[in-house]
């Protein structure tokens, strides 16, 4: 029961912490996005910093629930953040969200939240790690911040929306994937660590995804941008755990067939939204 209270509190506290981010980030131009100049424009915004301390408080949380509670029980309501950032957005602006986008949000969530629990290893070989496919993934993800940045640069609205969403989600997944390969390392001593490359390839990829991060806020668009993150970093983590980590899903049965559920829910939810996002794009113009 504590593990879910803190779960529920490490949720409460990250979209309480994204929606403050967010409020700072779009005042600051997106020609600033994905380059160093945006860290003096964020550093000024005391609601930006108060954001970075209440997600800082969350992940706090996040960890407390991860050493008695395990993944497959704490990230799936850790993923309801979404719909607290969302809420509080909508509060703050005064610009509540019709029943039919609360209805795509919620299908957002729940989807990714069952394909997490559907799709987790029971029986993971983490200590052997596939270097090919990670340097491959690694290649590919450099590429992919690469064009993803180029391209939301040049074309505003809905398309830069999704792209940095899917390069955020994919970035924390990649994050997620590194830190799992060099876990290991910190049972065989301080010096081991020091020696290991998976610290060091963490913290630069760490930072590149605040960058693409802080994107998603300047980008102005949530209601897709962040779904498109949520259920991008999920499908990133599972994809990537098995290519490289030699992880196996059991997903015969009733398993297969609820990830496929969920996944197709969270597909129905965002490409509602999209939708209605696109609706008000040409209203807009």
């Amino acid at each position: 029961m504590l593990v879910i209270v803190l779960a529920v509190l490490a949720a409460s506290s990250f979209g309480t912490g994204m929606a403050l981010q967010q409020r700072g980030a779009r005042a600051v131009d997106f020609e600033h996005a994905l380059k160093p100049s945006v860290v003096r424009h964020l550093l000024v915004r005391r609601v930006w910093l108060a954001g970075i301390v209440v997600s800082g408080v969350g992940f706090l949380l996040q960890l407390v629930a991860l050493r008695d509670g395990s993944v497959v029980t704490v990230q799936p309501i850790v993923t309801s953040a979404l719909v607290v950032c969302l809420a509080v957005t909508a509060w703050w602006d005064r610009a509540p969200l019709g029943r039919r986008a609360w209805g795509s949000i919620v299908a957002v969530v729940a989807g990714v939240a069952v394909f997490i629990e559907a799709s987790s290893a029971h029986h993971a070989k983490s200590d052997v790690v596939a270097v090919g496919p990670l340097l491959g993934v690694s290649a590919v993800f450099v590429a992919l911040v690469v064009v993803c940045g180029q391209q939301a640069h040049r074309r505003p609205g809905l398309v830069r929306a999704v792209l940095v969403g899917l390069s955020a989600g994919l970035g924390n997944a990649y994050v997620a994937v590194l830190a799992r390969a060099g876990g290991d390392t910190l049972h065989r001593g301080v010096w081991a660590v020091v020696r290991s490359p998976y610290p060091y390839a963490v913290l630069a990829t760490a930072v590149v995804c605040v960058f693409l991060v802080q994107a998603i806020y300047q980008a102005g668009r949530p209601t897709v941008s962040l779904p498109v993150a949520t259920l991008s970093e999920a499908i990133g983590s599972v994809v990537l755990a098995i290519a490289t980590l030699h992880e196996h899903p059991h997903l015969g049965g009733l398993r297969g067939a609820l990830a496929l559920l969920g996944l197709v829910a969270a597909l129905v939810g965002l490409a509602d939204l999209s939708r209605d996002e696109a609706t008000l794009v040409a209203a807009e113009s």
